[in-house]
């Protein structure tokens, strides 16, 4: 294969690797380390493929700094990432921190003085062509990040699972069997080209892994749909304010009139939100919020306090979320708690160019450890269901401080758009 051939298959290579940057850089990862590392591993390879096509340019041969950067750009990226996958794999597993930055010290030495070496090598004897003994010889600080990477892959195979082991095995040994053949002929564009296949297997592995974690988000979504619509039809609360509304009506028949639309624009919210999962504006879920707290507040009278502190509304929620978090505080948080209490709810512009809106309480309160460990208690799964709408839906977060006999904060943030 001649030197045009070996350069096309380098550059086509390289606008491979541009795309998969790309699509890797909007993917999202379980560990956001490991994205950043796999982008730098994508544009250290970039820069040997290209460093590689310039060197065969005869007209760089005639010009000896130009040649000698080249080179640089060449064997630095090469070591680095070695050291960028040995992070990556140490970034998977489960390590003491100690250990941990042993590894990562170690081989960031070993990419150091590997690159060193081996740049001294080609520039201060240019006449020493590899692979010649020497030249070999200053391969072993490669060698060993490879080598212990390989191990970390075997040692911890169960922690990684049977595909993440398998893609990265492939990704370690396709590169070794290139470095093989490098020692038989002067072949080092398989070296950068082995290293783009094992980028390209280790990226199949990321699409693969997000892909089927959004099937499971699907499947979980329409099972959370299908939890809202029966979430909608609450019997206690329609009973109650029947109840409340009855009693009025020979009290109070005007405060009646009023509890009844308010009752009837609560019961149109719900049924336009069993049509439509899609967010909605914050406005809309705050006045469904309020005919919801009207009738409590009828009901519990003083033994209900409520307080609006409501600084920005431009921007959409999923349907009921917020709703949810405070329906939380009044019949776990406030009913559980002697005398009564305040619930508070709040929206403003946040510090990190997203909206947060606060829903807090007074009341009984609960214990966080049992709410992160036990996924199937009833009692939460109202919460949990709005994690996971306001996590999916609008890309938000939630953030939940609770204890016992010291009331509930719920902070939801929504990122700007």
């Amino acid at each position: 294969m001649n030197t045009a051939v070996f350069s096309t298959i380098e550059l086509m290579t390289s606008f491979f690797l541009i795309l998969i940057f790309y699509q890797a850089s909007l993917t999202s990862y379980d560990i956001p380390k490991q994205k950043r590392l796999f982008l730098c591993m994508i544009i250290c390879n970039i820069l040997s493929l290209c460093s590689d096509v310039l060197l065969r340019l005869p007209a760089v041969s005639a010009h000896p700094l130009i040649q000698t950067v080249l080179e640089l750009t060449l064997i630095v990226p090469f070591y680095l990432i070695e050291y960028l996958f040995l992070e990556y794999v140490l970034a998977a597993v489960s390590i003491r921190e100690e250990r941990s930055q042993l590894i990562s010290f170690f081989g960031a030495a070993c990419s150091v003085i590997g690159a060193m070496a081996v740049f001294i090598a080609l520039t201060a004897f240019p006449e020493s062509t590899p692979p010649s003994p020497f030249y070999t010889y200053l391969q072993i600080p490669g060698w060993l990040i490879v080598l212990t990477t390989l191990f970390l892959v075997l040692s911890y195979r169960r922690q990684l699972g049977t595909r993440r082991f398998v893609y990265s095995l492939l990704y370690i040994l396709i590169p070794i069997v290139a470095m093989m053949i490098r020692y038989t002929e002067d072949s080092g564009t398989f070296q950068h080209l082995a290293i783009s296949v094992s980028i390209i297997l280790l990226y199949t592995f990321v699409h693969q892994t997000q892909s089927n974690r959004l099937k499971e988000q699907a499947i979980q979504l329409e099972q959370t749909k299908n939890m809202i619509v029966l979430s909608q039809i609450k019997p206690h609360f329609i009973y109650n304010s029947l109840n409340t509304i009855y009693y009025l009506c020979e009290k109070d028949p005007s405060l009646a009139q009023k509890a009844i639309i308010e009752f009837s624009d609560y019961l149109r919210g719900n049924l336009d939100t069993i049509g439509s999962g899609n967010p909605v504006p914050f406005e809309h879920e705050l006045n469904h919020i309020r005919h919801y707290l009207y009738l409590e507040k009828l009901r519990f009278d003083d033994y209900l306090n409520i307080v609006y502190d409501i600084q920005a509304s431009e921007f959409y929620v999923p349907p009921l979320s917020v709703q949810l978090a405070v329906e939380n505080a009044v019949k776990h948080g406030i009913c559980h708690k002697p005398g009564g209490g305040t619930v508070w709810i709040s929206s403003a512009e946040g510090d990190q160019q997203d909206y947060v809106i606060t829903v807090k309480d007074d009341g009984a309160g609960f214990d966080m450890e049992e709410f992160r460990n036990n996924s199937l208690s009833i009692r939460h799964v109202g919460l949990r269901n709005m994690i996971f709408r306001v996590k999916t839906q609008v890309n938000g977060t939630v953030n939940i401080k609770s204890a016992p006999d010291q009331g509930t904060t719920v902070e939801i943030r929504i990122p700007r758009t």
